[in-house]
């Protein structure tokens, strides 16, 4: 298993956010109900 940290924003310190695979290295994080945006592990953005 790869782990990778990534800070998304102190906002959200100690919460549990969602994370899923929509493409090939492209990933969608969410928090409860939002999708607060995609994340490309290969470019880093």
């Amino acid at each position: 298993m790869m782990r990778n940290k990534i800070n998304v924003s102190t906002v959200l310190a100690g919460q549990r956010l969602g994370i899923k695979e929509v493409d090939d290295g492209i990933w969608l994080m969410s928090f409860m109900h939002y999708d607060l945006g995609y994340i490309d592990l290969e470019q880093r953005t």
